[in-house]
């Protein structure tokens, strides 16, 4: 028993043994005991899923980090990240990739696969990208990695080719350089610019950023000012026109369909009553000429209902052929006439003993007219023959008074609706909307910059739909109509600016909003989610029943922690 007991402690301090073993290998390479002396590099200021492989092993990183040569960075979308380095930085953005070459914080290189980097450097920094290198040292440049060309913008400083003020690109081995222009600024350059404005010296400084971000808001706003809509008036008791048909009866031929075809004074015409075309009616063959044993002979057939004619030839008679003669009787028709038909056996054919054609017989069927088609008269023999004639008006709708069955609002076309006495057709028409109201102005903006400080807690999935500052839709002033809620605003300001909206109906009596720019409730933490604050008041009820009045300021925000105390809300009361 004390052997075994033995053993078991035994084989427990080896599993110890190795397990800790794994920990301190595991340590060593992601650098969990590296001391920070200022001599490395560190990777500082995460935002969003950051992956550092080193050694064959990667992994999220989420904390400082001292960098080392061979390191490889990758920036997934919405994610950014710096590197600190002696009397500078650089900052990676979104879905960037960057080789550690030098991690020596007095003298860093590194390579850019893709993506972009902003550095500002007192000392060196080395860039490798795509064949080429520049050297960062005492300036400010950004630099973009895109499939077949690269650029390298300079805010300070000369950096290649380029100076302040400049941009120098790439392709191939062509560089080209041109003025740097304010309005080419993208949102991750322009919030890199306003960190080095506090520290040196740039091309651009915040009073230009200012007003690019003013005038950025502006063609929202005005884009915003151009949804105002506009209803042109109509007259909602005007009557449409009545059709009035005409009906011809067009009877089929031997080779074409035969049809009812209706056409009003206005022009419109349909057709209805199809019949199918009655193929030929044709004679029994007659002889032409006669063959003889040294030529052929001709012979003849005729449609009785049109002029179509079918001809063939008889063959030469054998030597010493004598005709033998069989007769057969062929009745009189409407249109054509009756006669005895000898034929030989060789083809030759004659007829005689002719009678004239019968001629047609109609019956008459009177058609009263009704509201929409006239009456006629249909005369129809035995034969198929058929004409119409007698022709009277459509009688025309009897129609009672409009009767209004949906009043018209701003948001919706009202019905009108009448019907007919003598048919029972009914008629409906739109009564144009109301011409809206607009009751006021409001400030609305949608933010998320919460999320930025508890990016280790967000949905990795979701990061791409942080924007770097936080801000989704900058304040805006917009118009309202009379009755209009806060809800009824963001679905516009949404759909206009084709930002993500996602809402319900509540148990509560109001929408609820889901989701806004792909951002969800829980995607940041068991307490986070959307709510919304009306000068400075967070109500306590659904957005879709808060009413708004002119000059009221609308942020929607998203809330962490402590189900809003975070952005500024009163913690709940139980």
């Amino acid at each position: 028993m004390k052997k075994k007991t033995a053993a078991n402690l035994l084989m427990a301090a080896i599993i110890l043994v190795i397990a800790a073993a794994g920990i301190l290998c595991a340590g060593h390479i992601l650098g969990w005991f590296d001391k920070d002396d200022g001599t490395s590099a560190v990777l500082c200021d995460i935002r969003g899923v950051i992956q550092l492989e080193r050694d064959g092993v990667s992994t999220r990183v989420s904390g400082e980090t001292l960098l080392r040569g061979g390191d490889k960075l990758t920036a997934a979308p919405g994610a950014a990240a710096k590197i600190r380095i002696d009397g500078g930085w650089l900052a990676i953005g979104e879905q960037a990739e960057l080789t550690v070459i030098s991690s020596a914080a007095e003298n860093f290189s590194g390579e850019l696969r893709r993506g972009e980097l902003f550095a500002n450097c007192r000392n060196p920094a080395t860039l490798f990208f795509d064949g080429h290198q520049v050297e960062i040292r005492d300036a400010a440049a950004h630099i973009s990695v895109r499939t077949g060309s690269q650029s390298v913008s300079v805010f300070a400083g000369t950096v290649g080719e380029a100076g302040t003020g400049q941009m120098a690109e790439y392709i191939g081995d062509t560089v080209t350089v041109r003025t740097l222009h304010l309005e080419s600024l993208n949102d991750f350059t322009v919030g890199q610019i306003r960190l080095a404005n506090a520290e040196r010296e740039l091309c651009f400084n915040n009073t230009m950023l200012d007003q690019l971000a003013a005038d950025r808001n502006q063609s929202m706003q005005d884009l915003i000012d151009s949804q105002l809509p506009t209803i042109q008036p109509t007259d909602p008791t005007a009557d449409d026109h009545i059709h009035s048909f005409t009906v011809s009866l067009i009877p089929p031929t031997c080779t074409q369909d035969g049809y009812t075809e209706h056409i009003c004074d206005c022009g419109d015409r349909y057709t209805d009553a199809p019949t199918a075309a009655t193929g030929h009616a044709w004679s029994e063959w007659i002889t032409v000429k006669e063959p003889t044993s040294d030529t052929e002979g001709l012979r003849q057939r005729r449609c009785g209902n049109c002029d179509a004619v079918e001809e063939e030839s008889i063959d030469k008679l054998p030597e010493g052929h004598v005709h033998s003669y069989t007769e057969k009787t062929v009745a009189a028709t409407c249109t054509t006439e009756g006669y005895v038909l000898h034929t030989c056996s060789c083809g030759v054919s004659y007829k005689d003993q002719i009678t004239a054609a019968l001629g047609h017989h109609y019956t008459e069927e009177v058609i009263a007219p009704t509201c929409t088609e006239a009456g006629y008269t249909r005369h129809t023999c035995a034969c198929g023959a058929a004409y119409t004639d007698g022709i009277t008006p459509a009688l025309g709708h009897h129609w009672s008074e409009w009767v209004t069955v949906r009043e018209s609002t701003a948001q919706e076309e009202g019905i009108q609706r009448r019907t007919c006495d003598r048919c029972g057709t009914t008629e409906e028409k739109s009564i144009p909307k109301l011409q809206p109201v607009i009751a006021g102005y409001v400030t609305i903006t949608i933010r998320c910059d919460t999320i930025l400080d508890n990016m280790d807690e967000l949905n990795p999935a979701k990061a791409e739909f942080v924007p770097a500052d936080g801000v989704i839709l900058p304040a805006l002033r917009v118009y309202f109509y009379e009755g209009e809620t806060a809800f009824d605003v963001l679905v516009r300001v949404c759909e206009i600016y084709d930002i993500q909206l996602e809402y319900s109906w509540s148990v509560y009596g109001s929408y609820y909003i889901e989701g806004i720019h792909n951002l969800y409730e829980f995607d940041c933490g068991s307490e986070s989610g959307w709510m919304y604050k009306v000068d400075g008041w967070f109500p306590n009820y659904g957005c879709s029943a808060y009413t708004l009045t002119d000059g009221q300021t609308i942020e929607w925000l998203y809330t962490c922690h402590g189900y809003g105390t975070d952005i500024g809300a009163p913690p709940w009361e139980d």
